[in-house]
Protein backbone atom coordinates (compact mmCIF):
# COMPACT_ATOMS: atom_id res chain seq x y z
CA UNK A 1 0.00 0.00 0.00
CA UNK A 2 1.25 3.48 -0.84
CA UNK A 3 1.38 5.66 2.26
CA UNK A 4 -0.09 9.15 2.24
CA UNK A 5 3.42 10.66 2.48
CA UNK A 6 4.55 8.91 -0.70
CA UNK A 7 1.38 8.93 -2.83
CA UNK A 8 1.55 12.53 -4.17
CA UNK A 9 5.16 12.01 -5.24
CA UNK A 10 4.39 8.59 -6.70
CA UNK A 11 1.48 9.99 -8.73
CA UNK A 12 3.66 12.85 -10.04
CA UNK A 13 6.47 10.52 -11.09
CA UNK A 14 4.01 8.14 -12.78
CA UNK A 15 2.56 11.03 -14.79
CA UNK A 16 6.07 12.14 -15.83
CA UNK A 17 7.02 8.62 -16.93
CA UNK A 18 3.79 8.20 -18.88
CA UNK A 19 4.35 11.56 -20.65
CA UNK A 20 7.98 10.71 -21.53
CA UNK A 21 9.05 14.09 -20.05
CA UNK A 22 12.21 12.72 -18.49
CA UNK A 23 13.74 16.19 -18.02
CA UNK A 24 11.32 16.61 -15.11
CA UNK A 25 12.06 13.14 -13.70
CA UNK A 26 15.29 14.09 -11.90
CA UNK A 27 13.65 17.06 -10.19
CA UNK A 28 10.73 14.92 -9.07
CA UNK A 29 13.02 12.13 -7.88
CA UNK A 30 15.06 14.63 -5.84
CA UNK A 31 11.90 15.36 -3.83
CA UNK A 32 11.41 11.74 -2.77
CA UNK A 33 9.99 11.79 0.74
CA UNK A 34 12.43 10.54 3.35
CA UNK A 35 9.91 7.98 4.60
CA UNK A 36 10.58 5.13 2.17
CA UNK A 37 13.80 3.17 2.53
CA UNK A 38 14.95 0.11 0.68
CA UNK A 39 16.62 -2.36 3.02
CA UNK A 40 18.44 -5.62 2.31
CA UNK A 41 19.89 -8.09 4.81
CA UNK A 42 23.18 -6.14 4.57
CA UNK A 43 21.58 -2.74 5.28
CA UNK A 44 19.87 0.18 3.59
CA UNK A 45 20.51 0.90 -0.10
CA UNK A 46 22.48 4.10 -0.67
CA UNK A 47 20.06 5.19 -3.40
CA UNK A 48 17.11 3.78 -5.30
CA UNK A 49 14.51 4.59 -7.91
CA UNK A 50 10.96 3.56 -7.09
CA UNK A 51 7.87 3.60 -9.29
CA UNK A 52 4.48 2.65 -7.91
CA UNK A 53 1.52 2.16 -10.21
CA UNK A 54 -1.59 1.03 -8.39
CA UNK A 55 -0.75 -2.24 -6.66
CA UNK A 56 2.45 -2.82 -8.67
CA UNK A 57 5.92 -1.38 -8.11
CA UNK A 58 9.39 -1.59 -9.60
CA UNK A 59 12.68 -0.38 -8.26
CA UNK A 60 16.36 -0.05 -9.09
CA UNK A 61 18.90 0.24 -6.29
CA UNK A 62 22.59 0.99 -5.85
CA UNK A 63 25.21 0.63 -3.11
CA UNK A 64 26.37 4.17 -4.02
CA UNK A 65 24.28 7.32 -4.57
CA UNK A 66 23.14 7.84 -8.18
CA UNK A 67 24.60 10.73 -10.10
CA UNK A 68 27.99 10.33 -8.46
Amino acid sequence: MVTSAVKPWSDEVSAIVESDDFERFDAAHDRVPQEPTLVSPSGAAADFLLRINGSEAWFRWSDEPFGG
